[in-house]
């Protein structure tokens, strides 16, 4: 199973295929920081990175 199916629906306007290329070309350890745009209009900045073969995310930021 793709571990990235049905993961963003709303990933920098909704660019999905180019952070799904950067996530597959990570190395474990590696991060990728992306917006993730709210129905608020707001960005929440996650780093998206590999841990133990699973995909794993901290928020980085999220503008009041």
């Amino acid at each position: 199973m793709d571990i990235f199916s049905g993961l963003f629906t709303q990933v920098n306007n909704n660019n999905e295929e180019d952070l799904r290329v950067e996530l597959q070309n990570m190395k474990p350890g590696e991060g990728v920081i992306r917006a993730e745009v709210g129905p608020s209009g707001v960005a929440t900045f996650k780093k998206y990175f590999l841990q133990d073969g699973k995909l794993q995310f901290e928020i980085v930021k999220h503008p009041i």
